[in-house]
């Protein structure tokens, strides 16, 4: 697994350089920070650890930015007030800690750092604009 994202940032680095050039750095924390929280929601909130349960990713490249994509088997979105909350952006540190049984929103606030999230049945998407990855 540590190979496969470790794939997926150089090809963005890869990518997106020739766009920005060598005067700025590929900053691999955000990246990593984004795309490792909803990867690892999706395993631990979404398939609750099941090792039987699937996780899909997808990474889309585009000119002006990069989706993210994780789906998992389990029933984290079906709850409508977590969905929303999430769409929202309007979780706050002591109502995550009490819905999500702990953790605070250390994760959803990097999720929270995206331009755009959406949520389709059991798979999340994250949009981040190209710039941003090299702020």
């Amino acid at each position: 697994m540590e190979e496969w994202i470790a794939f997926v940032f150089s090809a963005l680095r890869k990518y997106y350089s020739s766009k920005f050039g060598q005067s700025k750095e590929f900053n691999s924390q955000f990246a990593g920070e984004i795309f490792g929280e909803a990867l690892f929601n999706a395993v631990g909130h979404g398939n609750r650890f099941h090792p039987e349960k699937l996780t899909k990713l997808g990474v889309w490249l585009g000119s002006k930015g990069t989706i993210f994509a994780i789906e998992d088997e389990g029933n984290f979105f079906k709850d409508e007030s977590i969905k929303n909350k999430i769409l929202s952006r309007s979780h706050i540190k002591s109502t995550a800690t009490q819905e999500t049984g702990g953790g605070g929103t250390g994760g959803l606030e990097y999720i929270y750092q995206t331009d755009e999230i959406a949520i389709e049945g059991n798979t999340l998407f994250l949009m981040v604009t190209a710039n941003r990855f090299f702020e």
